[in-house]
């Protein structure tokens, strides 16, 4: 899979920087050299992608503050923060999701994740017009994780009985807010 120094640099953050393992993260990218840096995001661009998928979307469409599409990205990276064994429980049953408390806002602040290792390879005092130039830079020679819309393939039902027998955890939990999670879905 390709992906071992992700998960050994998340385990680590986690370990030493107990609940803000993004900030373990960002510290631990500080000590890695420009390649280690870049193979990082190019691992958790492979991960962000195949997490991206209607179940999963529509799983965390359950959660308070998980955000529908727009925060689809934020919650990818919010479930990636909690481990590789975590995540792979989830991609397996989108219901596993329901085995945590998720705060209002705890999916949003995973935001910097995928911001993390584009921010270390940026050069630390570049008046303003440089620092744009080497953000499309480093943007275009490292990939992006999310593409724009929704995931492919063929949107799920998410009315709130489909989303009951889908993920009768989930909704036990968290319950439903709105009858339709993503208006215009089937």
């Amino acid at each position: 899979m390709g992906e071992r120094f992700l998960w050994r640099l998340i385990a680590t953050a986690r370990e030493q920087s107990g609940p803000d393992t993004l900030a373990g993260v960002r510290r631990l990218l500080e000590e890695e050299a420009a390649p280690e840096v870049i193979r990082f995001h190019r691992e958790l661009v492979g991960v962000h992608r195949r997490a991206r998928g209607w179940d999963l979307l529509a799983a965390f469409g359950t959660l308070p503050g998980a955000g529908g599409i727009a925060g689809f990205a934020d919650a990818i990276s919010w479930l990636v923060l909690r481990g590789r064994r975590d995540f792979r429980r989830v991609l397996a049953d989108p219901d596993e999701l329901a085995s945590w408390a998720v705060e209002p806002g705890e999916i949003a602040a995973a935001a910097g994740l995928l911001r993390a290792a584009p921010e270390r390879l940026l050069p630390p005092h570049d008046p303003e017009e440089d620092r744009r130039v080497f953000e499309e830079a480093i943007r275009q020679a490292l990939g992006v994780a999310e593409p724009a819309g929704p995931p492919p393939g063929e949107p799920l039902q998410t009315d709130r009985e489909s989303l009951r027998r889908r993920y009768p955890r989930l909704v036990a939990r968290y319950g439903l807010a709105a009858p339709d999670l993503m208006p215009g879905q089937r």
